[in-house]
């Protein structure tokens, strides 16, 4: 928005003050207001639609829940097919578990296609989960700022871990494994990334 609006070209209105019937210029419309760290955009055709989620989920500058579902069904109320092309290292575990509820309620078909970087459940809700032969799956534990007193930073950690209990319950309900087994092997001891073919090799998507 900075860059376009510094960008505009100055209308020189002196020739259409002194002859009425000068030409005006054509409105431009107004730039459509885009997160810093995520964007999210749907087509639809009939009742499908499509979705573009790029960047980071929530957060300050990425993009909430309310916005992906507010761009869903300003296209389609009652879609009956969903297809997802999703590019995010994450985000907020809590606007995920809110995308990845709705998807997972939805009565539609939901295909999530992964179209370079995988790294958050949502995929998980989709009827189909599909990755780029050329694209990366991310599985990683919660993160966290925290500062202040000892019972606060406490807190914190417990929220931590709360959400990596709801990340792996996720991963596991979907995957028919063991919510322990996920924890131990992928919701520790850092960042967990893996080729498509791993990925599907290990359960996270069904198609390359």
């Amino acid at each position: 928005p900075f860059a376009s609006a510094l960008g505009e070209a100055q209308i020189d209105v002196s020739a259409a003050a002194s002859d009425p019937s000068a030409e005006k210029p054509a409105e431009k419309p107004e730039p459509k207001d885009k997160r810093l760290l995520g964007e999210v955009q749907a087509q639809a055709k009939g009742r499908s639609v499509t979705v573009r989620l790029d960047g980071t989920i929530g957060g300050f500058f990425g993009v909430t829940a309310e916005e992906f579902i507010g761009e869903i069904e300003s296209k389609v109320k009652s879609p009956t097919r969903i297809t997802v092309d999703a590019n995010s290292g994450g985000g907020s575990v809590v606007e995920a578990v809110k995308i990845y509820n709705y998807l997972a309620q939805s009565p539609a078909e939901v295909h999530v296609r992964g179209v370079w970087i995988v790294g958050s459940a949502i995929q998980q809700a989709a009827d189909v989960r599909s990755l780029a032969d050329n694209g990366f799956y991310l599985v990683h534990e919660g993160s966290s700022l925290a500062m202040g007193t000892v019972s606060e930073m406490q807190t914190g950690v417990k929220l931590l871990e709360l959400a990596n209990d709801a990340i792996a319950r996720t991963y596991a309900a979907r995957m028919g494994r063991d919510k322990d087994e996920i924890k131990e092997e992928y919701l520790s001891g850092g960042d967990h990334w893996m080729s498509a073919e791993e990925a599907q090799s290990n359960g996270f998507i069904d198609e390359i």
